[in-house]
């Protein structure tokens, strides 16, 4: 029988299963991460009354396809707008003006890398642009607002229960007094906004009313101060009383004429007014009675008001009696005098204005109204007017122009009301 070495056959199975235990395993690093691509979309034009429209990120994209985050910012352009979801691919922009917007989306990965991009929207004014503007004061869903021909411009960013109170307009700038109440003083709290800058006039306080003269902005109201209520206005944010303190005080409304400060109020029941810090009475204190505006035209000094429970409006000092109820607001044109206000009680409110002595009702008191503020221009009639539900807390913004209701939001009040040329 032949015989077999079987040694170098061990010798070379040995020698291969070393060389295979030892074979070097090489790993391949992961790819670097790149940062993603930013896409805020096309440029966009609207035409009001359209005014809101759609920011669309969805062209963004990341090579290693983790994208973890969007955020929309406005970069440029006018301070009314309302982004409703800021964090989301595509969201919403609603309450934009005239003017042109710059909004930018910046685009994060997982690995913290991101890129931006940016895309404009250009709003143009109604091919059949008004004639007037009309601006109203007041607040929506809780947040202070001014309307400019209808459309919402707001103070604050979110709620915060201020409401504005009063608005002037002169040229382009735009005054709104603005206020918070509660159901303790500690509640209370005025400031005033230019330009969209605002501005704190104190704690404890109620502003009024608001007027523009020059570079000067003046903001009637009160303060309580150690025992009582003082009446006073500011001006430039600096406070001048016009009462000592009382438990029952307020400037309600002012004027400037020239470089005299008008102011209308009432302490203790008594309406009066104060002409540079000098104060006039309308009344003897026999009946509660309130002055609630004033205007001077010319030589006269008209205030509205009320005594007694009868609306009325005082030229001059004298009395002109209305009807039952509140005048809230004055205005005069030529020889007509406009005065707005309501009637009824608590749950019956009705809105209405006098012409010359003559009521026009607004509302019939189905839900109490109450006409807060009165303008006149070319002829037409506006009034701003707010719509109370007592039950559920609710209300309706609105104005009148002549007998057509205008609706501004069905979660505000509209306290003020201006119209200018346009």
């Amino acid at each position: 029988m032949k015989t077999v070495n079987s040694i170098p056959f061990i010798a070379s199975v040995i020698l291969l299963m070393i060389n295979s235990g030892c074979k070097k395993v090489v790993e391949t690093p992961p790819p670097p991460n790149t940062a993603p691509i930013s896409n805020a979309g096309d440029d966009q034009a609207i035409t009001l009354p359209t005014n809101t429209i759609t920011l669309n990120g969805k062209g963004s994209t990341d090579p290693d396809n983790n994208i973890t985050s969007y955020t929309w910012t406005k970069i440029s352009g006018p301070s009314s707008f309302n982004i409703d979801s800021a964090n989301i691919v595509q969201t919403q922009v609603a309450n934009l003006i005239e003017g042109v917007y710059q909004f930018e989306l910046k685009v994060t990965d997982a690995g913290g890398l991101f890129s931006k991009d940016t895309m404009q929207v250009m709003v143009s004014h109604e091919p059949n642009t008004p004639l007037v503007d009309i601006y109203v004061a007041g607040s929506e869903n809780n947040i202070p607002v001014y309307w400019k021909n209808g459309q919402a411009i707001l103070l604050d960013n979110g709620p915060s229960d201020y409401s504005g109170t009063s608005i002037a307009v002169v040229g382009s700038d735009v005054g709104v007094a603005v206020m918070r109440v509660g159901l303790w003083w500690n509640e209370y709290a005025a400031k005033y906004w230019k330009n969209g800058q605002g501005v704190q006039l104190g704690n404890y306080a109620g502003a009024t009313s608001i007027a523009l003269s020059g570079s000067d902005v003046y903001v009637a109201g009160y303060e309580w101060e150690n025992t009582g209520l003082v009446a006073k206005y500011w001006k430039n944010g600096q406070s001048v009383s016009l009462s000592n303190g009382t438990t029952d005080a307020e400037a309600t409304s002012m004027a400037i004429v020239g470089n005299d400060v008008y102011v209308a109020g009432h302490v203790n029941g008594i309406a009066k007014y104060w002409k540079n810090g000098q104060e006039v009475l309308l009344t003897d204190g026999s009946h509660q009675a309130y002055a609630n505006s004033i205007i001077v035209v010319g030589s006269d000094i008209y205030v509205a008001g009320s005594e007694g429970g009868t609306a009325k409006y005082w030229k001059n000092g004298f009395a002109v009696p209305l009807s039952q109820g509140v005048a809230k607001s004055i205005a005069v044109v030529g020889n007509d005098v406009y005065v707005a206000g309501y009637d009824g009680n608590y749950y019956t409110y009705r809105a209405k204005y006098w012409k010359n002595g003559q009521e026009v009702l607004l509302t019939n008191g189905a839900n109490p109204e109450i006409a807060w503020s009165v303008a006149i221009h070319s002829g037409d009639v506006y009034i701003a007017v707010t719509e109370y539900f007592f039950n559920t807390g609710n209300r309706v913004a609105k104005y009148w122009k002549n007998d057509q209701m205008v609706l501004l939001s069905s979660k505000g009040v509209a306290n003020s009301i201006v119209v200018v040329d346009h």
